[in-house]
């Protein structure tokens, strides 16, 4: 099977991708660089469309430690978070993914070794764990469609995208 056939497969067909991946595990970068990719375009949609204050304000809003601070403060806590955010949503784009399918795939390897007995290969579980991610893909994916559908004060990336 190649790449795209199991980039698409994971959807509608991932009992027969895993088995392929168990097969055959290739590194899962092509997995890897769509959830970089899409992740880099949610980025792009709530700075160029949503704004990060706004972003900010709306985390925040949900804090009820916020509501007790005077306004000053938490206007400054808002420009701070503003500035954070800013920088940390492009970083985390370009290296949330892969070091989640890192992390993700040395604790389950480890798990599954250690407490089961089994003899898998870090490389396997690293590719399973990979393709298994990519939904949380099409999610981003989705979250850009309702960025630009909703109106910028009424998007809100803490609460179910689906949400009235």
């Amino acid at each position: 099977m190649n790449e795209p056939a199991r980039l698409f497969g994971v959807f509608y067909e991932p009992g027969k991708v895993f088995a392929d991946v168990a097969e055959k595990p290739r590194w899962g970068i092509a997995p890897i660089l769509v959830s970089i990719l899409v992740g880099l375009a949610l980025v792009y949609a709530i700075s160029s469309h949503i704004g990060w204050e706004t972003t900010i304000r709306q985390t925040l809003s949900n804090n009820p430690r916020m509501a007790d601070l005077p306004a000053e403060q938490r206007e400054k806590a808002i420009a701070t978070g503003t500035k954070i955010a800013s920088i940390g949503g492009w970083i985390g784009a370009i290296l949330g993914a892969p070091f989640s399918v890192l992390i993700i795939a040395g604790v389950l390897t480890g798990l599954f070794n250690g407490l089961l007995g089994t003899e898998l290969k870090f490389a396997k579980m690293f590719a399973i764990t990979a393709y298994a991610l990519v939904v949380r893909a099409l999610l981003a994916a989705l979250l850009i469609l309702l960025a630009y559908l909703k109106p910028p004060e009424e998007f809100n990336i803490q609460v179910s995208p689906f949400s009235p």
